[in-house]
């Protein structure tokens, strides 16, 4: 399970700034002319609830990240698990030294 309070807030925002609006609105055209976005939808830290409750007077999809991962599986099939040895070959260390966690080699 995903710790919501460990996902950075505050990133996003919302402005009446034009300079801002007219940056997001350039950015929107680019992505949309790419066409690399099919059937596109986005999630958000349901911890939010003031962007959810925003976001919903759009005409954007929205999903949870529960409904997009079943999404995803449903057009890629659920991947097999990945199996480890024993070798550890990375160690994961906070600034002040203190291990967090170990990076083991995969199984061929």
């Amino acid at each position: 399970m995903v710790d919501l309070n460990g996902i950075i807030s505050g990133a996003t925002r919302f402005t009446n700034n034009p300079r801002g609006l007219l940056l997001a609105q350039n950015a929107v055209d680019v992505i949309e002319a790419s066409g690399y976005l099919k059937d596109a939808s986005f999630d958000t830290n349901p911890l939010r609830q003031d962007l959810i409750e925003r976001l919903k007077e759009t005409k954007l999809p929205l999903f949870s990240i529960e409904e997009l991962k079943e999404k995803v599986v449903r057009i890629t099939g659920k991947p097999d698990q990945i199996e480890f040895t024993d070798r550890i070959v990375g160690i994961v260390e906070y600034r002040d030294g203190t291990v967090i966690d170990v990076i083991r080699h995969v199984k061929d």
